[in-house]
């Protein structure tokens, strides 16, 4: 397969798992941070530790937090120390929503590949990822 062709299906692929829309559809950002939530230490748990994680600026990060509070999928809870600083939570509504994470129908197709197509996808992936991630250092 020529690589520009494998370039657009990679390009186009979180389009199709994130395909929801509407009022109520989450961004891929949104699903992101809640994963992130779920998962970092509790001291990472920060509007600057999740711009870093999905490396975006803060201002896109606080929209991102400030939108996932409004629907009461994260709290927010100043730093008693640190009135500048909040910590977020995943609410347990939050929680059960990461049950429908859209993430999850992709990680199935991948489970249905053989095991040699897995970890031929996974070496694939990761030299990508590796080589994008130096692009930019």
């Amino acid at each position: 397969m020529p690589t520009d062709r494998i370039s657009r299906l990679l390009q186009e692929m979180p389009a199709q798992v994130y395909s929801a829309h509407g009022p109520d559809a989450l961004s891929r950002g949104q699903w992101a941070t809640l994963r992130y939530l779920r998962t970092a230490r509790q001291d990472m748990r920060t509007i600057g530790a999740i711009a870093a994680h999905l490396q975006m600026t803060q201002a896109p990060a606080s929209r991102t937090v400030a939108s996932l509070a409004r629907r009461n999928l994260i709290s927010v809870t100043t730093d008693i120390n640190d009135a500048r600083r909040a910590f977020l939570t995943l609410t347990a509504r939050g929680e059960a929503l990461l049950a429908s994470d859209p993430i999850h129908k992709l990680e199935m197709i991948i489970a249905e590949l053989p095991a040699d197509s897995r970890q031929s996808l996974s070496a694939a992936l990761t030299s990508i990822h590796e080589g994008l991630r130096d692009s930019h250092a």
